[in-house]
């Protein structure tokens, strides 16, 4: 049997968080928060937010959010509750399109 291949280089734990996954939609104006494509959740702090699919721990499925312990280390509180995502604009999108209805400024002559 061959070893894995370990990684020379170890990953921070803040590597970990939502902040740096590829699901998080940011809202305008990148604050910090937005919705979780993958989980359909609200993200309001993605620096302090995990999920079981993104931490390198072992934990239970769901979101989690991060706090630092006495000693460093990350502690984490699982989220109970399922927050929605909410809707927001985004610049281009379906909202900014051409209406259907027909110009009714211009009538014509008959």
């Amino acid at each position: 049997m061959s070893k894995k291949p370990t990684s020379r280089r170890q990953q921070p734990d803040w590597e970990n968080t939502c902040n740096y996954c590829l699901y998080l939609q940011r809202t305008p104006g990148n604050n910090g928060s937005g919705n979780c494509t993958f989980h359909r959740e609200w993200i309001p702090r993605s620096a302090f937010s995990t999920c079981s699919d993104m931490s390198a721990q072992p934990l239970e499925d769901g979101i989690y959010t991060l706090s630092t312990s006495a000693y460093g280390a990350w502690t984490y509180h699982r989220r109970h509750e399922h927050i929605r995502t909410r809707l927001f604009l985004v610049q281009g999108g379906p909202a900014d399109a051409p209406s259907e209805k027909p110009d009714t400024r211009t009538k014509k002559r008959g």
